[in-house]
């Protein structure tokens, strides 16, 4: 298969003016605690998350420029994000199937907006 038939194959949603105000500074604590329960001494791993919220995406939440529904799942997908100011915003860990996880720069002052281009890579 050429180049440009392989390029044609894949699909491309173009979602404008997405609001991001998720941020990135946060600290995740693991922890161990011990508890006497009934007389049996029980462990317990927990672990939380303070500070910042990263924004959570989902790919059926988002509508493209045409004002289409994004479908629940994409194969492989790849995001770019083209910030619509200085402030900008980044992918918090990696794309999944179902959704993504982004947040925006500390430097920003509030919420930041932002255009999403998602690639399914096949």
């Amino acid at each position: 298969m050429d180049t440009l038939s392989y390029l044609r194959g894949r699909r491309l949603w173009v979602v404008p003016e997405v609001l991001i105000w998720g941020k990135s500074d946060n600290a995740q604590f693991h922890f161990i605690t011990v508890a006497n329960i009934d007389g049996q001494p029980r462990a317990s791993y927990c672990h939380i998350l303070m500070g910042g919220e990263t924004q959570e995406i989902f790919y059926s939440d988002l509508v493209d420029f045409r004002g289409n529904n994004l479908p629940a799942s994409i194969s492989h997908p790849k995001i770019i994000i083209q910030p619509r100011s200085s402030d900008t915003a980044f992918l918090v860990g990696a794309e999944s199937n179902a959704g993504f996880r982004i947040a925006r720069s500390n430097a920003a002052s509030g919420a930041v907006k932002v255009d999403l281009f998602i690639y399914e890579m096949g």
